[in-house]
């Protein structure tokens, strides 16, 4: 009878995680901090504009965490937007995860080594009631779900990689002496940063966008002169 009844627990068990584990994948927009993605589970923004999960760079095995157009939006599903570990790849995305830490976003491999974070400050009282969002303008923040306020202490819009999405920022920040800044990808199918960069010139609200070939020389080889864009400064 005790057999039986250990049975009956283990199926419950597997029927939970289960259960979890489509609801995280079938629609949801947020990562709660009890929860973590991994596999292919992904999250979809609530408009279904956007997806968040591991995808695959090419024929290679390496996969990444990123952003794409959602696929039934689109033929080509593989239209990446933001990529969050473009320098260091994982070979298994079934036991990665991206999961909340701490009140940071993580990414493990799976030796659940820490390869990417978000990094931010952030007060003790937020540790357990941080979320991830994946919003319908393609951006992911991070934000305080127990607060009335919907200002996000972190969000992929002020750290973008290689795609400039309509909302998101390029510029320069006075509080963290930080500027944002597009990178090329090295190929389509390799999303490794290169050296070309689309910046724009420090401490000013208008200013002139330029490419550069190597972040570190900030050597321009183009600018476009002919008007000027504004920038927020913040």
């Amino acid at each position: 009878m005790c057999f039986f009844k250990e049975i009956s627990i283990e199926r419950f068990v597997v029927l939970l995680y289960f259960t979890l584990s489509i609801t995280i994948s079938s629609g949801a927009d947020t990562i709660f901090a009890n929860q973590s993605l991994s596999g292919d589970h992904t999250i979809i923004s609530k408009g279904g504009q956007f997806e968040l999960g591991f995808f695959k760079a090419g024929d290679s095995s390496n996969y990444y965490i990123g952003i794409w157009y959602y696929k039934k939006l689109y033929s080509n599903p593989s239209i990446i937007v933001w990529v969050a570990n473009r320098e260091t790849s994982i070979s298994d995305r079934f036991r990665s995860e991206l999961k909340i830490i701490d009140g940071s976003l993580v990414l493990l491999n799976d030796s659940m080594s820490q390869i990417w974070l978000t990094n931010v400050t952030f007060t003790t009282t937020i540790l357990n009631s941080a979320t991830t969002l994946i919003h319908d303008d393609g951006n992911l923040v991070l934000r305080d779900s127990g607060s009335n306020s919907v200002e996000p202490f972190w969000q992929s819009f002020e750290n973008p990689t290689h795609t400039w999405l309509p909302g998101a920022k390029l510029g320069y920040t006075n509080i963290t002496k930080k500027r944002q800044f597009l990178t090329s990808q090295r190929t389509n199918e390799d999303p490794i940063a290169s050296y070309i960069l689309l910046t724009f010139e420090d401490g000013y609200q208008h200013s002139k966008p330029k490419w550069v070939y190597d972040f570190h020389d900030d050597e321009d080889c183009w600018c476009l002169s002919a008007y000027r864009i504004f920038l927020y400064s913040y």
